[in-house]
């Protein structure tokens, strides 16, 4: 969480992070960091997205799936920001990766998934999701559908859904995020409680 959001207050203009949060612009913020995509990077690897080193030119590439950055974009923002965690948090271990291949042998390793991977997915949930700003946005949204809301099942369902929306990631993840970190409500008779 503080990682994410010191990441997000050096590379947003001003420090003021706008919803949704920009990701391209925030992996760009890094002057030896571009995005690129790559067409049929899942079907062909069975990755969505990786980073790539070019030791030489101390650079490093972000490549998404070229179809999932054109038809997906909720599970685009989550996978290239992502890879920015995977940047923030691992840039040494990925200065080794300068190949596809080099990159699938990495996501494939069996240290991969309890270790980097959880890490990036949740630096990518904070990043597009800030916690202070997702609270003030529950909170708000709250109130106002408790007035019409009986259920505290639909309510919660509808404010997940509309939180996705205006954060542009999927309702699943919004979900894990709502569940986890930072907001739990209840419809007490005595009113909002988080």
């Amino acid at each position: 969480e503080d990682i994410a959001a010191a990441t997000l207050r050096a590379r947003v203009p001003g420090g003021v992070v706008s919803i949704p949060v920009d990701v391209e612009a925030v992996i760009e913020a890094d002057p030896t960091v571009v995005i690129d995509t790559v067409r049929g990077l899942t079907q062909e690897y069975a990755v969505e997205g990786a980073v790539l080193a070019h030791p030489a030119e101390q650079r490093f590439t972000v490549i998404i799936d070229e179809e999932l950055f054109d038809r997906r974009a909720t599970r685009a923002r989550f996978t290239l920001a992502e890879e920015l965690g995977h940047l923030v948090l691992h840039r040494e271990l990925l200065g080794t990766v300068t190949s596809l291949e080099d990159a699938v042998a990495l996501q494939q390793h069996p240290a991969y998934y309890d270790q980097l991977d959880r890490n990036a997915k949740r630096f990518a949930a904070a990043v597009l999701m800030p916690p202070e700003l997702l609270r003030e946005d529950a909170a708000r949204l709250f109130i106002d559908l408790r007035a019409a809301t009986r259920s505290q099942e639909v309510l919660t369902r509808v404010l997940t859904i509309r939180l996705a929306q205006r954060y542009v990631v999927s309702p699943a993840a919004m979900g894990h995020r709502l569940e986890e970190w930072p907001v739990h409500f209840s419809m007490g008779a005595d009113g909002l409680a988080a």
